[in-house]
């Protein structure tokens, strides 16, 4: 097995990697470090919880280290939660020397501005925010030399595409690009492609055995009336913190209010509430001090909690990706998890596409709808 230390990393590095005890790479970061260090473009895909975070940071910090005065990073991630996710890594394992700022929308513009000014030597952003920026001239990135992309998937899945082609076109000419993504496709790596250089690098580890390995997924065929008396059987059965999925953010709450009138310590998380809030629900949830927490896909690109066992899809999700991402969310790194999805008759489409995708066993037998035979009516011809 590699260790990080057969990688041409500083010595500090290494030593901050020991004291987060960051031991072994993860497939996804062994495969990247020495591309990212060898200056090359990267277009990358591994599996939510993998640990592309650091597959990206730790090479970057290490370039980072070597010329601080002439190395500036610029990372995009499509939300909120996945930018302090970033950051939080980053702190964990820099040096003093390197300054690192998160920029996302929700947040007092001045004081962002004034972290600015200290020209921090990566900038962790949302495509929206980073963008208001540039638009106010409180933000110069054409001496970024850096530019790395992550969930690229999912930021084209929220429209961010402008965004991403008026920040790249804005950026110094020799630019390094890397890109990670949880799932991939033709159209990915179209896109992809405006972006990278003609001898850009491909590392690529998803496969069915790997979307699977630590994860059990289990589905149950329910009417909309028999879902909440379901989910709380479920809840009573298992252990450890449970993420629930539901498709809209008005549900989310509702669901928040059903759960806590049966006595269940939970929360709901979504796109309206203010950051601060955000934050602070998240960070009761990895204390434990919430058992449950209930989310819509965006919010829930970000958390990245180690405890969690449980996944249940309330709401079945509306694309095949989206079921990656949210299953993704158990079963991190080597720990077991488990995925429940409610299924009724709108989700059958996607639902044979999961099964047939990630080669899964069919549990569900979808009843036939019986039509009947609509009486034609004729009118008697009256004989003239």
């Amino acid at each position: 097995m590699k260790s990080f230390k057969d990688y041409n990393l500083p010595d500090n590095l290494l030593h901050s990697l020991e004291k987060v005890n960051y031991h072994s790479p993860t497939e996804i970061q062994h495969k990247s470090i020495d591309i990212i260090l060898s200056g090359s473009d990267l277009l990358a895909s591994s599996k939510t919880g993998s640990g592309k975070t650091a597959a990206f940071i730790i090479p970057l910090i290490a370039k980072i280290a070597q010329y601080p005065k002439n190395n500036f990073a610029l990372i995009i991630a499509p939300t909120r939660e996945l930018v302090t996710q970033i950051f939080d890594t980053a702190k964990l394992i820099t040096s003093k020397n390197i300054r690192c700022c998160p920029i996302v929308g929700g947040v007092d513009m001045r004081k962002q501005i004034s972290n600015l000014r200290r020209r921090p030597n990566i900038i962790i952003a949302t495509p929206g925010r980073i963008r208001d920026h540039i638009s106010r001239e409180t933000i110069d990135i054409a001496k970024i030399n850096h530019f790395i992309l992550d969930e690229f998937d999912r930021m084209l899945d929220m429209g961010f595409k402008d965004d991403i082609k008026h920040i790249y076109h804005k950026l110094s000419d020799k630019r390094q690009v890397i890109m990670f993504s949880a799932t991939q496709s033709k159209e990915i790596v179209t896109l992809a492609q405006n972006y990278l250089s003609e001898d850009y690098k491909t590392v690529n580890i998803i496969n069915k055995k790997e979307n699977n390995k630590n994860i059990t997924h289990d589905f149950c065929y329910l009417a909309s009336d028999q879902k909440f008396d379901n989910l709380i059987k479920e809840i009573d059965k298992k252990t450890g913190s449970t993420l629930i999925f539901v498709n809209t953010k008005r549900y989310a709450d509702k669901l928040q209010e059903l759960l806590q009138e049966n006595g269940y310590k939970s929360h709901a998380i979504h796109g309206d509430l203010r950051q601060h809030k955000r934050d602070r629900i998240i960070k009761k949830f990895r204390s434990k001090y919430y058992q449950i927490l209930i989310a819509t896909d965006v919010v829930a690109r970000g958390i990245d909690i180690d405890h969690i066992e449980n996944v249940i899809n309330y709401d079945f999700p509306r694309t095949i990706e989206d079921y990656i991402h949210r299953v993704g969310r158990t079963g991190r790194m080597h720990a077991k998890g488990n995925a429940l999805s409610f299924i009724s008759n709108i989700d059958k489409i996607v639902y044979n596409k999961v099964i047939s995708e990630l080669k899964l066993e069919n549990k569900i037998t979808f009843p036939t709808r019986k039509y009947k035979k609509k009486k034609v009516f004729r009118k008697k011809r009256t004989r003239s």
